[in-house]
C-alpha cells in the first residue's frame, strides 16, 4: 500500500498536489468565512430581537408607571374627598357643640328668672320623684320641693301630698271603745294604754316614712337646677365629642388603608420593574457571551489570521509554480 501511494506521488508531479492543497485549502477557508457570516448574521438578529424585548419592556414599564400614577392620583382624591367630608362633620359637630353649649348658658340663666314654682317642677320632673316622694309642708320645715297644695289646677307634684298626720288615728278596738262608755266596765281600765300605745306606733311610722329627708330654700333648688343642667350639657357634649372621636378614628382608620394601598401599588410596581430590569440584564449578558464567543479570544484570532495568511501564502505559491 505504501509502496503505491510512493508510485503515485512519483508519478504526479508536485505542482498537481500544490494545486490541490490550494484548493482544498480554499474551501476550508470559504466554509469557515461563510460559517463566520451566518454567525454575524445570527448575532445580528439577535441584538435586533433583544432590542425589540428591550423596547417592549420599556413601552410595558412605561404603561405600568403611567397605570400607577393614575391609580395614586385616583387614591389621593378619595383620600382628598374623606378629609373633606370629615372636615365638614368636624365642623358640624363643633357647631353642634357650641349651640349646646349656648344653650346650656340660656338654660342656666333662665334658672335665675324663673318662678320658685317652675324651678320646683323642673328639679323634680328631673329627678324623676313622683307625688309620694314629696313631703308636706309640715313636715321638717318649709321647702320648695314640699310646698302645700294650691288652689287652681292641680301642680305634678300635688297629688298625694296629703300626710298620714291629717288622718284621725285607728281605731284598735270598737269594743273597748264601747266599754269606756261604762266608767265601772273593768274592760275600760285595762285596755285604754294598750291602744294608745299601739296608736302612737302606727303614727311613729307613718311620720317616719313621710318625713322629709332634705329641705332645700329657694336658693338651693335654683342651684339644684343649675346642675341639672350643667349635666345634661356635659352629657351631650360628651355624646358629640364622642362622635368626634369615632369621626377622627374612621378617618384615621380610611387613611390608613389608602397609603397601605398605594404602598402595594409602589411595592408591586418595584417589583415588576425589578423583574424586568433582571430579564434585560440577563438577556444582555447573553447577547455579551455570545458575542465574545463569535469574536473568540485573543489567540483565536492570531490562530485564524496566521491561517489566513498561511493560505494566501499558499496559494501565491502554487499559482506561482503552476505557472512556471
Amino acid at each position: 500500500m505504501m509502496e503505491a501511494l510512493k508510485n503515485l506521488i512519483r508519478r504526479v508531479p508536485g505542482r498537481y498536489w500544490l494545486v490541490v492543497g490550494g484548493l482544498l485549502a480554499a474551501a476550508f477557508w470559504m466554509q469557515q468565512h461563510d460559517a463566520r457570516i451566518r454567525q454575524q448574521a445570527g448575532l445580528q438578529q439577535l441584538r435586533s430581537e433583544t432590542s425589540a424585548e428591550v423596547a417592549g419592556l420599556r413601552k410595558q414599564a412605561a404603561h405600568d408607571v403611567e397605570q400607577a400614577n393614575v391609580e395614586n392620583a385616583k387614591a389621593v382624591a378619595e383620600l382628598e374627598q374623606r378629609r373633606q367630608q370629615a372636615e365638614q362633620q368636624s365642623r358640624q359637630l363643633a357647631a353642634q357643640l357650641a349651640g349646646l353649649r349656648n344653650q346650656a348658658q340660656v338654660q342656666a340663666g333662665e334658672v335665675a328668672t324663673l318662678p320658685i314654682s317652675e324651678i320646683v317642677t323642673r328639679v323634680a320632673a328631673q329627678l324623676g320623684l313622683k307625688a309620694e316622694d314629696v313631703a308636706s309642708n309640715g313636715q321638717h320645715g318649709k321647702s320648695p320641693l314640699t310646698r302645700p297644695r294650691q288652689a287652681g289646677p292641680p301642680s305634678p307634684l300635688g297629688e298625694g301630698l296629703a300626710t298620714h298626720s291629717s288622718a284621725p288615728p285607728p281605731d284598735c278596738h270598737p269594743e273597748e271603745r264601747q266599754a269606756t262608755k261604762d266608767p265601772g266596765s273593768s274592760i275600760a281600765a285595762s285596755g285604754q294604754a294598750p291602744c294608745k300605745e299601739q296608736t302612737a306606733g302606727i303614727l311613729r311610722s307613718a311620720q317616719d316614712d313621710r318625713a322629709a329627708a332634705l329641705s332645700l330654700t329657694a336658693s338651693g333648688a335654683r342651684k339644684v337646677e343649675t346642675a341639672l343642667v350643667a349635666l345634661d350639657a356635659c352629657r351631650a357634649e360628651s355624646s358629640i365629642q364622642g362622635r368626634q372621636f369615632s369621626n377622627c378614628q374612621v378617618r384615621a382608620e380610611a387613611d390608613e388603608a389608602a397609603i397601605g394601598r398605594l404602598n402595594g401599588s409602589v411595592v408591586s410596581l418595584n417589583q415588576a420593574l425589578a423583574a424586568k430590569d433582571k430579564v434585560l440584564a440577563g438577556q444582555q449578558a447573553e447577547y455579551k457571551a455570545e458575542l465574545r464567543a463569535a469574536r473568540g479570544t485573543f489567540l483565536g484570532r492570531l490562530a485564524r489570521l496566521t491561517e489566513h495568511v498561511a493560505i494566501g501564502v499558499g496559494l501565491g505559491v502554487a499559482i506561482g509554480v503552476a505557472v512556471k
